[in-house]
């Protein structure tokens, strides 16, 4: 169970850093 935690919060970080880059490049 404490891997599938894991794997959710590596999954959440991995979206919030692909929309970040998304936005940076939008504004660029």
């Amino acid at each position: 169970m404490i891997i599938s935690m894991v794997y959710l919060m590596v999954c959440f970080i991995a979206s919030l850093v692909a929309l970040v880059r998304v936005r940076h490049c939008s504004l660029v």
